[in-house]
């Protein structure tokens, strides 16, 4: 019986511990950090990405990527949008180490700073930059809903993750048959 409710106290901590916007933070930057892919994941990473990003925020990548997709089969010569740099920070390059600054959490809400590192070869980076993670619950379960870009370098990312995705894919493409309004319906 004592095995038994060391068992569930073990297994009770364990889900609580996954209840927390911190962990989930930490593993999704883990994730990031491991898969060291560029531009707009791919289905198999989004599929992965579910475990950390809001519904919203993986149905916003997934028309990214489609959008991605179609952009190349109609003008193949063209640098099709989505394809390279970091989407989820800053840096183009992205990070690759971090560490949580600070966290409030308010009911359903959360925020994180996260202070981001790239470093190069040998050479470590010292100074970095601090991105802000939104993390909202749903059905029970803490995801990143948004992230809000805090540095300003030359040809970093400004704004945030959610809103970008909502500016490039809310407009209209005739070329490709985009209609940004209806593309967005199902996301929000």
């Amino acid at each position: 019986m004592k095995k038994f409710i060391l068992i569930l106290i073990f297994f009770t901590l364990n889900c609580q511990a996954q209840q927390n916007p911190q962990t989930i933070t930490k593993q999704f930057y883990d994730w990031r950090i491991q898969i060291k892919s560029t531009g707009v994941p791919e289905q198999a990473e989004l599929n992965t990405a579910k475990a950390y990003l809001s519904s919203e925020l993986i149905c916003l990548l997934d028309r990214a990527r489609q959008y991605r997709d179609l952009f190349k089969q109609t003008s193949p010569d063209d640098k099709p949008p989505f394809i390279e740099g970091d989407m989820f920070s800053s840096l183009f390059e992205g990070p690759n180490r971090y560490r949580l600054l600070s966290t409030q959490i308010k009911n359903t809400h959360a925020t994180i700073r996260v202070h981001l590192y790239h470093d190069q070869a040998e050479q470590k980076d010292k100074t970095g930059w601090s991105d802000t993670v939104q993390l909202t619950k749903q059905n029970q379960q803490w995801r990143i809903a948004d992230i809000r870009y805090g540095a300003r370098f030359d040809f970093g990312n400004r704004g945030s993750l959610r809103q970008n995705l909502i500016d490039e894919l809310g407009r209209d493409d005739p070329t490709l048959h985009w209609d940004g309004k209806l593309q967005l319906h199902d996301c929000r």
